[in-house]
């Protein structure tokens, strides 16, 4: 009787051992799943943002080219302080960045 009560509690300790691996395998799986949906998010945040500041670049290219300012376009293209005052001349809302 000793020697079964012996064996059941070393089955019901690797039992438990056993649990707590799979348990911290799972949680671990959980945290590396929301670490990588959260990748994920951060980096379609980002291609969302680098396409709407590229699509008011391109707004403001056209409307300065409309209006004969190529030259000042070429340097709105390169100088970010005087693209912003563009912006403002052209009333287009904030920096997207």
């Amino acid at each position: 009787m000793y020697a079964l009560y012996m064996t059941l509690r070393k089955l019901g300790t690797r039992l438990a051992v056993m649990l707590k691996d799979y348990l911290e395998r799972e949680e671990a799986a959980v945290v590396m799943f929301t670490f990588a949906d959260q990748e994920r998010a951060t980096r379609l945040t980002m291609e969302e943002e680098r396409r709407e500041g590229e699509n008011k670049l391109s707004a403001l290219m056209k409307k300065m080219k409309d209006d004969g300012c190529v030259d000042d376009a070429f340097k709105a293209a390169t100088d970010v302080a005087f693209r912003e005052k563009m912006y403002k001349a052209y009333g287009m809302p904030g920096n997207c960045f």
